[in-house]
Parts: C-alpha cells; structure tokens; sequence
C-alpha cells in the first residue's frame, strides 16, 4: 500500500468519525430540545450537571470539527504524493 492510498483512507477515515461526533453533539441535542426532550442549552438557569453535558458536548462537536478538516486535509495531500 503506498503513502498517496494510505492517506486518503486516513482521510476518509477522520471524516467518517468526525462527521457522526458533529451529529451526535452537535446536531442532536438540538433536534432534541425542539422534539421536546430534556436537554436545554439555551435557558436563564443551568443547573451544574447540564453546564458540564453542554461543555463536554461543545469539546466533542469541536473535536468532530477538526477530525472533518483532517480528513480534508487528508484526502488533498494523497492527490499530490
């Protein structure tokens, strides 16, 4: 398997798992709170173990964010090795 092969599966790999954390953390608590679940991000009063889920979903969503943008990265310097 040469450099060029290995980089794009890396590439499409991070996309992969970058793309089901930015759904999962980002997109769903969403979906959630407008479906009439029991997550609320955006209320006057936050108790302290909802401040630590938000926290922790907004570092994962990021995390999902940047591993996108690696895979991208990725997937062009596979084109030009």
């Amino acid at each position: 398997m040469n450099l060029s092969v290995f980089l794009s599966s890396a590439g499409i790999l991070c996309n992969i798992i970058g793309i089901i954390l930015l759904f999962y953390f980002a997109l769903s608590p969403y979906l959630k709170a407008m479906s009439g679940g029991t997550i609320y991000f955006h209320s006057d009063y936050e108790p302290p173990e909802m401040t630590k889920k938000r926290l922790n979903y907004e570092r994962l969503s990021k995390i999902g964010l940047w591993l996108c943008i690696t895979g991208g990265v990725l997937q062009l310097l596979s084109l030009f090795v």
